[in-house]
């Protein structure tokens, strides 16, 4: 599915209003997905983050990355804009402790493993959105990098939403356990996650309305 760049002008131009990111814009449009899907109030999604939160960090290479678990209260009577301001606050918690080491998170948090699930969430999203992938220039200095495309048929997640920003808009990639989807399912779920991303920035309307 893709995000015309039309539509992801006016979201941008939304989020600036709004005070939010685009990250948060779109973190609230699953959360609300996976509340009409599911029909659960409490949503937890999980999301990858680079783990580079000390200035020192920034130039090294090495993997940093951390994952951290989202969790917001979706309810028919919110509107859009009280459900943004939710999840706003609850990003920029989970941000302050994105440091915290995932694993002792498990440990510590979750109840008892099930093995071929996440003991945490079972939807991934993903905002791929630095500026090598959103020009398009893959560089190290003078050496150019070519993307090898991930070509995996098995999803770790029951959904894993990845988001892509580039110069023509924003491509939604959509990665699935298919014993519990079929493809026309997810097709479907696609089409609505478009739909959502242009309905949430007439964020009067409450949530049963949509």
């Amino acid at each position: 599915k893709v995000v015309s760049y039309s539509i992801m002008r006016k979201i941008k131009e939304y989020c600036n209003k709004k005070g939010i990111t685009l990250y948060m814009y779109l973190m609230g449009a699953a959360d609300i997905l996976m509340y009409l899907y599911s029909g659960e109030n409490d949503v937890v999604i999980g999301s990858p983050i680079a783990g580079r939160s000390q200035a020192v960090l920034e130039k090294q290479i090495g993997y940093y990355a951390n994952t951290i678990a989202i969790r917001n209260y979706v309810s028919d009577n919110q509107t859009v804009a009280e459900l943004l301001d939710v999840v706003k606050e609850n990003t920029l918690k989970s941000f302050n402790y994105q440091d915290y080491p995932f694993g002792r998170l498990v440990r510590e948090k979750a109840n008892a493993r099930i093995s071929n699930r996440n003991p945490l969430f079972d939807v991934m999203m993903v905002l791929q959105n630095t500026n090598m992938i959103v020009n398009q220039k893959l560089m190290i200095g003078t050496m150019p990098i070519t993307e090898i495309n991930d070509l995996g048929t098995s999803s770790l997640f029951d959904l894993h939403i990845e988001f892509t920003e580039n110069e023509y808009g924003i491509d939604i990639a959509l990665d699935y356990d298919v014993d519990l989807f079929e493809r026309q399912d997810i097709i479907g779920l696609g089409s609505d996650l478009v739909e959502l991303l242009t309905l949430l920035m007439e964020d009067q309307t409450l949530i049963k309305d949509i």
